[in-house]
């Protein structure tokens, strides 16, 4: 359509006489044909680059993240994504936007019905209960559901469902 309206402004600008002129006519169709091939490989020329550089994005990407490659074909959704490291503990944890994790942070209230006490530890601490105290447990994991301890001797792992009534 472009090609189409070039044609007609070219031949609009054209004087009456120069229409009725065979050599005029055959030069201006000439120059016409001469633009549509200098279109058509200015556009095979854009096209290759456009090629080139999604290979180029994508290997620049492959040589960062190797795993950036199963983003490509999916639909637009934004995977940023941050890791943080906690300096004194050495613990990362990596964060995505949209998606909730728990925290790290989490504390577990554990009641103690033998001794009628409240235990209160974060996720990695250790703890004993009474009168056994050379046991040591430590919490490993803990959700809105359940906790899993372990005994640091032994490896034991147990998971404590939360309790369907409240401690006293």
């Amino acid at each position: 359509s472009e090609l189409a309206s070039l044609k007609k402004s070219e031949l609009a600008s054209l004087k009456k006489s120069e229409l009725a002129s065979p050599k005029k006519l055959k030069k201006s169709r000439d120059s016409l044909k001469k633009l549509e091939g200098e279109a058509g490989a200015a556009k095979s020329r854009l096209v290759d680059l456009l090629k080139s550089y999604d290979e180029k994005t994508r290997a620049f990407w492959h040589d960062v993240a190797p795993s950036f490659e199963k983003y490509l074909d999916t639909p637009k959704k934004d995977f940023s994504e941050v890791v943080l490291k906690n300096t004194l503990s050495g613990d990362t944890i990596t964060l995505i936007k949209d998606t909730p994790i728990p925290d790290p942070n989490s504390v577990g209230v554990f009641f103690d019905i033998i001794n009628n006490e409240h235990i209160r530890r974060k996720k990695g601490e250790e703890f004993t209960l009474k009168p056994d105290e050379k046991t040591k447990f430590k919490l490993i994991d803990i959700s809105s559901t359940e906790a899993k301890i372990q005994d640091v001797a032994t490896g034991t792992t147990s998971t404590l469902s939360k309790s369907s009534s409240p401690a006293p």
